[in-house]
């Protein structure tokens, strides 16, 4: 006998997404901060040399970034000699990145683009990243959507990196149908932090959070292999691992996957 699956309504603001992402970055880089603006995070590129090697990715590979913010991970990955596009949904980040791609002379592209349906050709990568933006959607079927969205834009026998936070235990509940409601209303939180400023001192800057309260971004480990599978990936790692950003921030709980769309 079939069960009934209960239904929990999230209420979410009519294009949210773009809206959090645009106003964080105008608030976090119009103080002046220095805010993504540095080197990839050592726990990442950790994982990405060993994505490399494990891939063999040669040199002049084409590869993508979805959610590539201020560019540093795009350039970083430029810098070892693979040919890159970075999008972003911000053009407040996106023109931050082309600023630092001209800065360090690295011929990046960065554009202004929906991570969830691109105008991008088919076939057009070799590889594609995704470094912390997939944890801040927390809709299933945006997630389904953009990990599908990758395997379109890769060649066959093109590989996807991800490196997101995730969960240690399941966040889907089978028994509970989600469902989306669009409302006019502002219901994401606002948050604070200090950020450094080129001097070094720190400022406070508040900012709103990336989804409501009630939506969660992570994942678990099984969770993030079914959503690979689900959109054509074969996986050829996942594990999850620990962050720690600096010594004033606890451990964040990241995922860690290596896939390929088969030729």
């Amino acid at each position: 006998m079939k069960q009934n699956r209960s239904k929990r309504i999230v209420k979410v603001p009519e294009d949210y997404y773009y809206r959090v992402h645009e106003t964080r970055y105008k608030k976090i880089l119009g103080s002046g901060s220095v805010y993504r603006q540095k080197k990839m995070n050592s726990n990442v590129l950790s994982s990405w040399k060993e994505f490399v090697s494990m891939v063999n990715l040669v040199p002049g590979a084409s590869g993508i970034e979805f959610g590539s913010g201020t560019g540093v991970n795009t350039i970083t990955i430029s810098q070892q000699g693979f040919q890159m596009t970075g999008i972003d949904i911000s053009p407040t980040a996106v023109q931050k990145a082309n600023e630092l791609a001209k800065k360090n002379e690295e011929p990046v592209k960065f554009v202004v683009g929906d991570m969830f349906a691109t105008n991008i050709y088919p076939e057009s990568f070799d590889f594609a990243v995704n470094i912390w933006a997939l944890h801040v959607v927390g809709e299933q079927h945006l997630r389904d959507k953009h990990l599908s969205e990758c395997y379109r834009v890769l060649k066959p026998g093109g590989y996807l990196f991800l490196h997101n936070e995730s969960s240690e235990k399941d966040i889907l509940n089978l028994n509970e149908e989600v469902v989306i409601e669009e409302v006019k209303e502002w219901n994401i939180p606002e948050l604070t932090n200090k950020f450094e400023m080129p001097n070094g001192e720190k400022i406070q800057v508040c900012f709103p959070d990336h989804m409501p309260s009630d939506l969660s971004g992570r994942r678990s480990l099984g969770e993030h292999k079914d959503e690979l599978e689900k959109a054509g990936f074969r996986i050829l790692k996942c594990y999850g691992d620990e962050m720690h950003c600096s010594p004033s921030i606890p451990g964040n709980q990241v995922m860690v996957a290596f896939a390929y769309k088969e030729k």
